[in-house]
This record gives C-alpha cells, sequence and structure tokens, in this order.
C-alpha cells in the first residue's frame, strides 16, 4: 500500500498544500511548530477517520475557518483510489471513498491502513490502562472492519446497564430487569475479550522479535494480557459464561458503585522488558524502543492479513534513539512506504531518505536536495 498524493484545505495551520510521495522513505524537515506534524496527523486522520491527537473533530480546522478537508490517493492491490475527509466547525465529519460517500465508519476504516508514531505514543508504555486499550482497539479496527461493530455495541450495552444501576439504586423495583442487559453485556464483553486476546496472542512473538532486533539482543520485551476473565482457554462460550456469572454475582456491588466493576472496559497489557514493568522502571529511551516494536509488531500482522504493507508514519521519534536504532527503524523504507519528521539535521534520515519536503510556516515545498547537500 502507497500514499501517492496528499492534498489539505484549513487543517490546523496547513491553509493549503499538496505534496506527491515516493513508495520509499519521505523526509519532511524544518523547524518546529510550522506544520510538520499536521501532514503526518493528516494522513493519519484520513487512515482512521480520527485524531491522534485531539479530542475534538473542530481543533483540526485552521483558525478562523469553518471546515477543512483532506483527500488522498493511494495505490492498493494494483489501482488508484482516492479517500476524503470534509470536516465542518458546526456538524460531523463527511466520508467518501472513491466519490461515494460513506454513512459508516466501518464502512471506511481499512482501506488505506498506516501504523504512526510520535512523542504523545509514549504514554502507551507510560500512563494507565486505558491508552493500552487505546492502542489496542485502533489497531484491530484497521485490521478487522467486524471489531469496531463489536467494540461499539459493548460500549453502548455498558452505557445502558451502567444507567439501570444508578436507576436501581433509587427503585429496587427495576431490578427485575438487570438479568437481560448481564446477558447482552456478557456476550458482547466475551467477543470483545476474545479478539483483544487473540490479537495480543498474534502480536506478542512479532513485538518479542522486533525489540530484540531493535536492542541488538540486550533486551527482552514480553507482554501479557491483563483481563478479569480467570480461564485457561479463551473461547467464546467459556467467556460468556464467566461473564455473566460475574455480572449476577456481583450486581450488588455494582449497584452501590453505579458503574461495572468487570469487564473489556477494565483490561490491561503488562509489558515487561527483561522481567521489569515497562511503565516503572524502563527509561525513555528503553520506552521509546519498546512502543517502537509494537508498533512494527503492529505493521507486520497487517501485513500478514492483507499482503500488503501500512504506510509508517514517524513523526520525531527518532532523535532519541543511537544511530543503529535509528537505521534499523528507516530500514523499513525497502519494503514499505515511511514518513518521517526531523527538526535537526540527521545523517541516518538524510542517508535513508529518498524525497524532501520543507516545511516553514504552514507552507510545504518539495526540495530538491538542500538539506542533503549539508551532509
Amino acid at each position: 500500500m502507497t500514499a501517492v498524493t496528499l492534498n489539505v484545505e484549513g487543517f490546523r495551520n496547513l491553509s493549503e498544500a499538496g505534496i506527491t510521495l515516493c513508495p520509499g522513505v519521505n523526509v519532511v524537515y524544518g523547524p518546529n511548530a510550522q506544520g510538520k506534524t499536521n501532514l503526518l496527523e493528516a494522513l493519519c486522520v484520513l487512515s482512521t477517520g480520527k485524531s491522534y491527537r485531539a479530542l475534538r473533530e473542530q481543533e483540526l480546522i485552521g483558525h478562523g475557518r469553518e471546515n477543512a478537508r483532506l483527500s488522498l490517493v493511494y495505490e492498493s492491490g494494483g489501482e488508484q483510489h482516492r479517500l476524503e475527509i470534509r470536516l465542518f466547525a458546526h456538524k460531523k465529519k463527511e466520508m467518501y471513498r472513491n466519490g461515494i460517500k460513506l454513512n459508516r465508519m466501518s464502512e471506511y476504516i481499512g482501506a488505506f491502513t498506516s501504523v504512526i508514531f510520535s512523542p504523545e505514543h509514549l504514554t502507551l508504555v507510560k500512563d494507565g490502562p486505558a491508552e493500552r486499550r487505546r492502542f489496542l482497539d485502533l489497531a484491530l479496527c484497521q485490521l478487522s472492519k467486524g471489531y469496531l461493530g463489536e467494540v461499539t455495541e459493548y460500549v453502548r450495552i455498558l452505557e445502558r446497564r451502567n444507567a439501570l444501576l444508578k436507576s436501581i439504586a433509587e427503585d429496587r423495583r427495576l431490578i427485575d430487569t438487570l438479568p437481560v442487559w448481564n446477558e447482552r453485556l456478557a456476550l458482547s464483553a466475551a467477543r470483545v475479550t476474545l479478539l483483544r486476546h487473540r490479537y495480543v496472542s498474534r502480536l506478542y512473538p512479532l513485538a518479542k522479535q522486533s525489540h530484540a532486533e531493535l536492542s541488538g539482543g540486550r533486551e527482552t520485551l514480553e507482554l501479557r494480557y491483563l483481563t478479569s476473565y480467570d480461564g485457561q482457554r479463551f473461547e467464546l462460550e467459556g467467556l460468556r459464561k464467566f461473564f455473566e456469572e460475574c455480572y449476577r454475582d456481583k450486581a450488588e456491588h455494582d449497584i452501590r458503585a453505579g458503574t461495572t466493576g468487570d469487564g473489556p472496559h477494565r483490561d490491561d497489557i503488562d509489558i515487561l522488558i527483561n522481567g521489569f514493568a515497562a511503565r516503572r522502571y524502563a527509561s525513555q529511551g528503553q520506552q521509546r524502543s519498546c512502543v517502537l516494536s509494537l508498533k512494527e509488531a503492529e505493521a507486520r500482522l497487517m501485513e500478514a492479513d492483507s499482503g500488503e504493507s501500512p504506510v509508517f508514519l514517524l513523526d520525531d521519534v527518532l532523535s532519541e534513539l543511537d544511530r543503529s536504532r535509528r537505521e534499523y527503524v528507516l530500514s523499513g523504507g525497502g519494503k514499505r512506504q515511511v514518513v518521517v519528521t526531523a527538526c535537526d539535521y540527521d545523517r541516518a534520515v538524510v542517508s535513508a531518505g529518498e524525497r524532501f519536503f520543507s516545511v516553514l510556516g504552514g507552507s510545504v515545498v518539495e526540495s530538491d536536495g538542500g538539506w542533503k547537500e549539508r551532509a
């Protein structure tokens, strides 16, 4: 899979920009706060339908504007396709694929796949379980269209059950309706848990291998999927029975708390380096390498399932890696497309780069080698 041309209008500080990318390593360079990250964010939005930086879509629209537009021509399966997203200040975004308007995110996501790593993604290791669940959800949504529907349904049923729990606390007569919601939530929880567990089971050996390569064999990465399910075998019926019993047995506790205490909304991934929790004991450089290993494994799974490599988006994440690790990360350019940003001159980036773009004040210009001449 290859991004060919990207056009943006009114997106962040990019009033109007268009670039044509090469299939290898594309380098986007320039001082801080000029718009480099915005280019990568635009590609990510076109891939996943949402930003990894903004909580509200309106934040993506340039100051003083009412709308923004992103469009991408990409190659997949030997054919060219087009994606377009239109953002509005006062209504929901519009999504198009090959000129056809799509009404559901499940119809859009997964067409153009990417894997992005930015400084914000260090929270995957450093912060709480919500960040690691978000990683799983975004990765699985690109890999499986069915997963988006499953996790959306789970959240909907969970919210309904939680609302009922609060109502029961005020009116005990409503408790007779709880078993129905227990059953529905149990089945949905089982489906989401099973899909996540299977994904982590496939991700782990690839991430372990990638981390060993990235660290030169000096470090060992381990992943453990943490869930309230206490069974040995992860299969749908066993999970469903477990969650149904759990919701039944803990009903009074949940009513007092006003929320559901168990389920995939509480799950986590335990990440260890050389047997120690990465969140507590890993250095920032080790945490960065750890996230890169997870992202590399995510890309390899996409390649295995679709037969095509996702586009790798690297936003100013190489500066704290040593030369050998930077070269390892960029070596993916031989088999997949890479778009990497850099503020300061970096010989490893320059050596790997095949096409260069200078960004200054929201203006993007293809360079014929001005940055390279400093080598």
